[in-house]
């Protein structure tokens, strides 16, 4: 196994640490649109770099039309995938070339246009809004040489896929 296989092998989303048996999550009913194409973005996210083309998502995450991305949540979902695929990189730090952080700054940029867009009707892009700026402030610093930059943009979307994912109910 490689250490990117590694890594997202001990990427574990919170619905998945729950003592619930993998395949039979109770997730909380009152799960937003939202919710559903971010937690189905963060599992196609993780099996896809681990080189699965197909995901068997829990009906829950299915989309309500053949694609997330089809639907006015493909924001949300396109957020999920980026998060995991930052914070893959972020756990082998210095390995990218700068034009690819450039890249992330610019996908960066139009996610936060889009939720900044939605902040005035929709509660949940107030609390992303605040994680996403979180998260600005470690892009700008990179790259870098500074390995704590990369520690930190880990543990700051860590907490963002944590604070974001689809909740179990109790």
């Amino acid at each position: 196994m490689n250490n990117i296989e590694t890594a997202l092998r001990q990427l574990v989303f919170s619905w998945e640490r729950s003592s619930a048996n993998e395949h039979d999550y109770e997730f909380n009913p009152n799960l937003s649109e939202s919710e559903k194409a971010f937690g189905a973005a963060l599992l196609t996210a993780r099996e896809a770099l681990l080189g699965y083309s197909e995901v068997t998502l829990p009906t829950l995450f299915l989309p309500p039309a053949d694609s997330w991305l089809k639907t006015q949540w493909a924001p949300d979902f396109e957020l999920g995938r980026w998060i995991v695929l930052l914070w893959t990189v972020s756990q082998f730090q210095g390995d990218m070339p700068n034009t690819f952080w450039d890249e992330q700054k610019e996908i960066f940029a139009q996610l936060h246009a889009v939720f900044s867009a939605r902040q005035e009707t929709n509660n949940e892009a107030k609390q992303l809004l605040s994680l996403l700026n979180e998260i600005e402030k470690h892009l700008d610093k990179l790259p870098t040489d500074d390995t704590a930059v990369y520690d930190e943009l880990g543990v700051s979307l860590g907490k963002m896929m944590d604070f974001l994912a689809p909740s179990l109910s109790h």
